[in-house]
């Protein structure tokens, strides 16, 4: 796919560029300063074509020895003997407007001509040059005078680093738009090479019209063309000796080029920043340091006590690991463990620090270090590191302890079947009690949530709770199956074990997450009323973490919800979306992804799940029953579910104010719907239908924006390409939907050309785990089995919302007088050889 790279931005630095060539009051140009890749040239190049009597002039390594060098190309080939070049290059720019670009490298005459021609007010001038190169004394001069404004050109920030994505590429999700934006600090130059490799090597593709990065994509070495310009533009040490730096040199310029001692320290701060500055000084000399501090490859930075070096852009970082060899950066980490560990490793993130180090320098005979690091890892909620710490330390020696924490971060990275074989392996370990009972409870975890047997996850809890003898522990493997029994729907059964549980004295923030599980169960039983007081109860019990706030959050909404408070639910989804909003942004800035619930406790994935589960319980309208209530805005618990635990808004049931005909409305916004209809003459059935549904979401505050379209675009450029908010179509039903009904439900893939494949799923909405239930039933050979894994697919179907079934339309079959067993089959499978012609009559005898 082919990026065209526009200019865009910089509209205030380009308007007071503007202003300083072309106003009739001082000053006579201006001096633009900025680092390499910052957008100098890019300026210079819209200045230039858009303002009439530019003439362009380029600085160079090259010519800035030979006099008028970077004016060469202005002068006439052939110049008469004893002629004067200095007049001849002023008559050639008299009048003119000059972008001179690397300005830095003008040659010492052609500067003093354009300080002489500026001075007289023969010429505009627009000098461009890199910030720490150094300024010809002319130009300085001319800018100290006033005659030159001086214009520092920042880098962009990350809202203008999202603008500018969004005016190249069209709309770019926010995790990736400020994953480019950290990568290149805001300098256009590398935010392009960044771009246009990710969109030619297909990490960056459009997706539903979405520019993003494919999930599970991992993070690739700089591409040579980027690595190449980062060494260039930023690093400056290059691969070639030479002398050390000269004054006003730029960092990119040939006579930058350093020596191989340089480019190993780079590589040192590259693997291992940020890096104290005293450790630092027992790997590299002072002065060494104080070169690439210098040149622009570091910069040193005080948090509060300690004084720590790390390089100047992440780029330069990426490149140089990239490129260090692999045995250097071997001998590398080994002499970071070794200066670490004679500091004794006692500072926060000293034991982590020293694990990567001792891993990637091959210095795994001991487990201890790394089974340290591995759990300030998971403290951290790394689960990446976690795994691979982790992993290490069992395979030296670590035991049972490393083998739990990899099977606990494997899972939590739902990489269920991993965990399982790890735990498989340590299963026939001698184990005390604490070690038993987190083993039952990793297993019941991955069972359940990532496997989906919840019947062998309960079972593996009842066998633990019978075998050890801590109370505590015991209660702990309860109160996992109190949230197991709630989330498959059986309400009842999970209030009747957490009785139990709840009479017993624990510790107060135990009991406060067993009652975000019974406050849940309450609202779904028709108790909305217990279910405050709970939710209530546990918001004094448990902590500010988030792996206890966001369980709160969502018994709060259930509570809220089930008692018709819509505004209270509300509240509290927001709540919800706002504290995994800010824990997400945290890790994104951290460079790492936090585990599915934030922590590793026990309550937090099932009381998502306890939401949703709604959809899977056949028993839940009787339940409400059972109370003499009837179930509030039953038809819209799914979408605030899904809603709140997708960190969206949803419109949900009405609101009392839409009583007044106020709309509902977000952030000053009304909540506004495209209702996409057909117009043709066979079409009126489906436009009362929709006119209806128009004016009853009118009275709960929406409002419906009525397109009707013509019949034969209707399906095609519609309903088949997504191009609509509400719209009615239907689907016959077959005795056979494992099969018939798997392509209307599934899961929109990504096409190799980054299109979206919707097979017939229209709505663009499903789930993995809807698709694994369709691919069960339709291998599974017992019929009464295949049908259990249907009706769990159609839980799930109905949680998801993506379409909602108004009502089924008859089923009318002609058929002739004399043709039996055939008709309206319904949802019915036809017996064909029953069907067939009825036996003519034999005719009556007479008597």
């Amino acid at each position: 796919m082919t990026v065209s790279w526009a200019f865009h931005g910089r509209s205030a630095e380009l308007a007071a560029l503007r202003r300083a060539l072309t106003g009739t009051d001082r000053p006579h140009g201006a001096l633009l300063v900025g680092a390499a890749g910052s957008g100098k040239s890019w300026l210079l190049d819209e200045l230039r074509r858009t303002l009439p009597g530019t003439v362009a002039v380029q600085g160079a390594e090259g010519t800035r020895t030979a006099a008028l060098g970077a004016l060469a190309p202005l002068l006439p080939e052939r110049t008469a003997p004893g002629g004067n070049r200095w007049r001849q290059a002023a008559e050639a720019l008299a009048g003119a407007v000059v972008c001179v670009d690397d300005a830095h490298l003008l040659d010492p005459v052609s500067a003093a001509l354009l300080q002489h021609l500026v001075l007289g007010g023969r010429v505009r001038l627009l000098a461009a040059v890199r910030s720490g190169a150094g300024v010809p004394e002319e130009l300085r001069r001319l800018a100290e005078d006033r005659l030159l404004d001086r214009l520092e050109l920042a880098p962009f920030t990350e809202d203008e680093t999202g603008e500018l994505l969004t005016a190249v590429l069209g709309p770019v999700a926010g995790p990736e738009a400020r994953r480019l934006h950290r990568r290149s600090q805001g300098n256009p130059l590398l935010l392009r090479e960044l771009v246009l490799t990710a969109v030619d090597d297909g990490a960056l593709r459009p997706v539903d019209g979405v520019w993003d990065r494919p999930p599970g994509l991992p993070p690739a070495a700089p591409a040579p063309r980027l690595a190449d310009l980062v060494e260039a533009r930023i690093g400056g040490y290059g691969h070639d000796t030479g002398p050390g730096p000269s004054p006003g040199c730029g960092c990119g310029d040939a006579a930058a080029r350093s020596r191989p001692e340089l480019r190993e320290l780079v590589e040192l701060l590259a693997l291992s920043q940020p890096l104290e500055f005293a450790l630092l000084l027992e790997l590299a000399d002072v002065r060494l340091v104080e070169e690439a501090e210098a040149r622009g490859l570091l910069r040193v930075e005080d948090d509060g006590r300690r004084c720590a070096v790390r390089l100047v852009h992440p780029l330069l970082a990426e490149v140089a690991v990239a490129r260090c060899p692999r045995l250097r950066a071997r001998r590398h980490h080994r002499e970071l463990v070794r200066v670490l560990e004679a500091t004794g490793a006692r500072r926060a993130g000293d034991a982590l620090r020293l694990a990567e180090w001792r891993l990637a320098g091959g210095l795994t005979d001991d487990p201890g270090p790394l089974l340290t690091g591995a759990r300030d890892a998971w403290a951290a909620y790394d689960t990446t590191a976690t795994v691979r710490l982790a992993a290490a330390a069992r395979d030296a020696g670590g035991g049972t302890e490393a083998a739990l924490l990899l099977a606990e971060a494997l899972s939590w990275a739902e990489r269920y079947e991993e965990a399982e074989r790890v735990l498989a392996d340590c299963a026939g370990r001698p184990m005390g009690d604490a070690q038993r009972t987190r083993h039952a409870l990793l297993r019941a975890h991955g069972l359940s949530w990532g496997l989906r047997d919840f019947s062998e996850a309960e079972r593996v809890l009842r066998e633990v709770e019978l075998t050890v003898s801590d109370p505590g522990l015991r209660w702990e493997a309860g109160a996992r199956r109190v949230a197991l029994v709630g989330a498959r729907g059986d309400y009842h059964g999970a209030l009747e074990l957490a009785a139990g549980l709840l009479a017993r004295p624990v510790e107060a923030r135990r009991t406060g997450a067993l009652l975000t599980t019974t406050a849940v169960a309450r609202a779904y039983t028709g108790r909305p009323e217990q279910a405050r007081q709970e939710a209530g109860r546990a918001r004094g019990l448990l902590g500010a973490e988030p792996a206890e706030v966001l369980p709160l959050r969502l018994a709060e909404f259930a509570a809220e919800f089930w008692a018709g408070d819509l505004d209270g639910a509300e509240r509290a989804a927001d709540a919800f979306a706002a504290r995994e909003h800010a824990q997400d942004h945290a890790q994104e800035q951290q460079g790492s992804r936090p585990p599915t619930a934030l922590a590793p406790a026990p309550f937090a994935e099932q009381q998502e799940a306890a939401l949703l589960a709604q959809a899977e319980s056949v028993e839940a309208g009787a339940a409400a029953a059972d109370d003499g209530k009837r179930n509030p805005a039953e038809d819209g618990a799914a979408d605030k579910a899904v809603a709140a635990k997708a960190g969206t808004p949803s419109a949900g049931p009405a609101k009392q104010a839409s009583t007044t005909g106020t709309l509902l409305a977000k952030d000053g916004k009304p909540l506004s719907l495209r209702f996409v209809l057909p117009s043709g003459p066979g079409s009126e059935p489906l436009r009362a239908v929709g006119e209806r549904i128009a004016r009853m979401l009118q009275k709960i505050g929406i409002a419906t924006e009525l397109t009707k379209v013509a019949d034969d675009s209707f399906f095609k450029d519609h309903i088949a390409s997504g191009q609509y908010d509400l719209a009615l179509y239907s689907w016959p039903a077959t005795a056979f939907p494992a099969t018939d009904a798997r392509p209307i439900f599934a899961k929109p893939e990504p096409a190799a050309d980054g299109s979206l494949l919707v097979e017939q799923n229209y709505t663009r909405v499903g789930t993995d785990h809807i698709d694994q239930l369709f691919d069960q039933a339709a291998g599974e050979l017992d019929e009464k089995k295949a049908r259990e894994l249907m009706t769990k697919a159609d839980a799930r179907i109905w949680a998801a919302a993506g379409s909602v079934p108004l009502y089924q339309r008859p089923q009318l079959v002609a058929v002739r007088p004399g043709l039996v067993n055939a008709g309206a089959f319904g949802l019915g499978a036809p017996r064909y050889q029953d069907i067939g012609w009825k036996k003519p009559a034999a005719p009556k005898k007479n008597k």
